[in-house]
């Protein structure tokens, strides 16, 4: 896969990569365990998704932004087939983007 984020100025998601109905498993730098999810929104600068917490009676969503990956707040496990992944790595400043084949 390529990079999770692609320069345009600025970085933004690659949209090539990040799509509606990909899975996802993500951990923002405040909480204390990663959520699964599925992407529902994708745009160049926020994707939004869709998760189960643990109250089974209702669904929740959370936004990622392009900008917090840069500030590495966020660590990402992503794919869209289960069989390539994309993970990036909270490093508090610099993006730092891993990419794995199928295990």
């Amino acid at each position: 896969m390529e990079n999770f984020l692609i320069d345009e100025n600025e970085k933004i998601f690659n949209l090539d990569e990040i799509k509606q109905r990909g899975l996802i498993r993500a951990q923002y730098h405040s909480w204390n365990e990663p959520r699964n999810g599925i992407v529902v929104a994708v745009s160049k600068k926020n994707l939004q998704i869709l998760f189960l917490p643990l109250i089974r009676t209702s669904a929740q969503y959370f936004k990622i932004k392009s900008s917090e990956i840069v500030e590495g707040k966020w660590s990402i496990i992503y794919s869209n087939d289960l069989e390539n992944f994309l993970s990036v790595e909270m490093t508090f400043g610099k993006e730092e983007t891993l990419s794995g084949d199928s295990e």
